[in-house]
């Protein structure tokens, strides 16, 4: 543990190798709130990624992440290949406005460094802006056990056109919901979160259809780093 960097799952009550450190380490973890280094975040379903010497060897780092929930869990995204610019962020699915501009930094609850000597200190961290936030959509985990009705799933299938951007193909593999980008050879599924709210984790892809006073599906909204929204087209029978 002394020798190597290390990247830990989950905090004290789920990792071992967090538990064993967490004396040293300026987290903890509760089911409503994260504290860094004594400074308390109200955040509930939400995810903490940090960045920290490892109490073993300040020559090497440890990267814990960590939720207060489950759910919250769900929205960590450690990839080694793209390091984030904060030495701590605290994220807990919310999403703009529909139509309303903003950027990560100002959905998250906090991102922030920490000082020369590793405290928090107030003016190296950055809340999320509280007017977008409490706008905006909280978006939450697919239900693993959620099982959406066959004639609500089936209303979705066809062929949409993402504004300024590719069409795709919407199909049903058994009970699974799939998609596929025009051009492509392999399909994604689409996770419920709710009847008509679906993730694609694979893409950080969060899609909401759209039907009009008839109930007929007419298109869906979408969010990746950004709103988007796509149009169903019609095809004669």
């Amino acid at each position: 543990m002394a020798n190597y960097s290390l990247l830990l799952f989950g905090g004290p009550d789920a990792n071992r190798v967090t538990a064993q450190l967490a004396a040293k380490l300026p987290l903890q973890m509760a089911a409503d709130r994260v504290t860094i280094d004594g400074k308390v975040f109200p955040a509930k379903d939400a995810a903490v990624q940090m960045l920290y010497p490892n109490p073993l060897n300040p020559e090497r780092y440890v990267w814990i992440v960590a939720g207060t929930s489950t759910d919250g869990m769900y929205f960590s995204d450690p990839n080694p290949q793209r390091l984030s610019d904060w030495e701590y962020t605290i994220v807990d699915g919310r999403i703009p406005a529909y139509k309303q501009s903003a950027s990560s930094l100002q959905t998250r609850v906090v991102s922030g460094m920490f000082d020369y000597n590793w405290r928090f200190s107030d003016s190296l961290a950055q809340p999320g802006d509280a007017a977008i936030r409490a706008k905006g959509r909280q978006i939450h985990r697919p239900k693993p056990n959620l099982t959406v009705d066959p004639k609500v799933s089936a209303s979705y299938v066809g062929r949409y056109q993402i504004e300024k951007g590719p069409q795709i193909d919407l199909f049903q593999d058994g009970k699974r919901l799939m998609m596929k980008m025009q051009g492509q050879s392999e399909a994604d599924e689409l996770l419920p979160e709710s009847e008509t709210e679906y993730d694609i984790p694979k893409y950080g892809v969060w899609m909401s259809f759209l039907r009009d006073a008839s109930g007929k599906v007419t298109g869906f909204t979408g969010y990746q780093e950004g709103n988007f929204e796509a149009t169903k087209l019609q095809t004669r029978d």
